[in-house]
């Protein structure tokens, strides 16, 4: 990794000087630094209002927390961008009206259930009964435990969340071919692994045989980015936003 910077200080020809003041493991020390170079690149590039004929880069970065944080930013403007009626929720009270609820995540485990208790939003996650998609650590957090942590999850889904297998390279970022044929962005440095394999929707190969994606019932969740994914994101997003009209539409029809 210094390696890596070294590289991409030299090239742009300019001083780069990063430092992690904090993090878990490898995987959030890695998602700091990006993040920093991030934020240094926006301030960098930062053009004059009145140099309007100069196109602006594009630069985002996503916010660290459970739910309506997490990626909330970034999975909001894909939403904004393919057209799909979306709004942060923060209350028990604001997901039971919710016609289908996006439960991102970035970060520990452990914090972000410590989060969720905090703000009394489990009971709430549990007893959901309208189409759910959980995505990356969102996922994970429906299973029983995490040995990130460790720390008990929502147990909506039986099984636990552990490391990635030994001789894979952890965290695994980047893209990946999933067994469904498409590509799909990721970042984890953990895998669920749930006790009934006929939940398993999809898989990646990484070292092993990876979990990429579960169902039970209206649960839903994939273990990378579609926000991060493009063709491959904006496919599961559409059909996520079809199932909530469908499953709205028949509720208020009864």
């Amino acid at each position: 990794m210094p390696h890596f910077f070294e590289s991409f200080a030299d090239a742009l020809r300019c001083g780069l000087h990063l430092s992690v003041r904090r993090g878990e493991n490898d995987h959030h020390k890695i998602e700091a630094l990006f993040k920093g170079l991030g934020r240094a690149l926006r301030q960098a590039f930062r053009l004059c209002p009145h140099e309007r004929d100069i196109p602006r880069p594009r630069v985002r970065y996503d916010r660290h927390c459970a739910i309506q944080r997490g990626q909330c930013g970034s999975v909001a403007g894909a939403l904004r961008r393919l057209g799909v009626p979306a709004a942060s929720v923060g209350t028990a009270a604001e997901i039971a009206v919710a016609d289908g609820l996006i439960f991102p995540g970035a970060g520990a485990a452990q914090a972000a259930m410590n989060d969720l208790r905090a703000r009394g939003l489990v009971a709430a996650l549990r007893d959901y009964p309208k189409p759910f998609l959980g995505l990356c650590l969102g996922m994970q957090l429906l299973l029983d435990y995490s040995a990130e942590g460790p720390t008990e999850c929502l147990g909506i889904v039986r099984g636990k969340v552990l490391p990635l297998p030994q001789g894979a390279t952890s965290p695994h970022i980047g893209w990946n071919r999933l067994s469904t044929g498409k590509y799909a962005y990721f970042v984890h440095s953990y895998v669920c692994v749930p006790e009934n394999p006929r939940l398993v929707t999809m898989t990646v190969e990484h070292g092993a045989t990876l979990c990429a994606g579960i169902r039970q019932g209206n649960y839903f969740g994939v273990q990378w980015h579609p926000e991060k994914s493009g063709a491959t994101g904006d496919r599961l997003f559409q059909s996520f936003a079809a199932l909530c009209r469908r499953d709205a539409c028949t509720t208020t029809c009864k």
